[in-house]
């Protein structure tokens, strides 16, 4: 589990190189909201008899593009553990995961060794649904809101 929950911490602290840092954003709080929202609304679109454990949240720093240092911005995600799977049913979590991403403005990144990766186009939420390695084994999706300034109005430096 500390594999994935490291994973899972890397997933949350990048942002992307093309952000521009003057806009203004949702509010920390909106961005949260929006992660739980996403969460449950992907968990609901696994099929029947899936269960999740209560989700983990995470908030990290953020930093400008080729910069070592934080720039004031937040990111927030959110992890929810699959349970109650038997390993015979992890290819209809993954189809079911894959259908709802396309249906809803996600484009697939990654979908390779036990990794469905998905990025919304039109706010820039990066979803994930990975694990079950091995036959019953564990298995999670996971949430990663955009950069957001916490108040939603660029810091000064930016």
């Amino acid at each position: 589990m500390g594999v994935v929950v490291a994973a899972f911490g890397l997933l949350v602290a990048g942002c992307d190189e093309d952000t521009d840092l003057r806009r203004p954003t949702v509010t920390l709080e909106v961005s949260g909201q929006q992660a739980d929202t996403l969460l449950v609304d992907i968990e609901q679109a696994l099929p029947e008899g899936v269960r999740y454990e209560s989700p983990a949240s995470n908030e990290n720093d953020c930093y400008g593009p080729h910069s070592e240092t934080a720039d004031g911005r937040r990111q927030v995600g959110r992890l929810a553990t699959v349970g109650g799977l038997p390993g015979e049913r992890q290819a209809e979590v993954y189809a079911a995961a894959r259908t709802y991403f396309e249906a809803h403005d996600f484009k697939i990144t990654k979908d390779a060794d036990k990794v469905l990766t998905a990025k919304r186009s039109s706010d820039g939420f990066l979803a994930m649904l990975y694990g079950g390695l091995e036959p019953g084994g564990l298995m999670q999706v996971s949430v990663r809101a955009p950069c957001v300034w916490p108040d939603g109005t660029p810091g000064p430096k930016s």
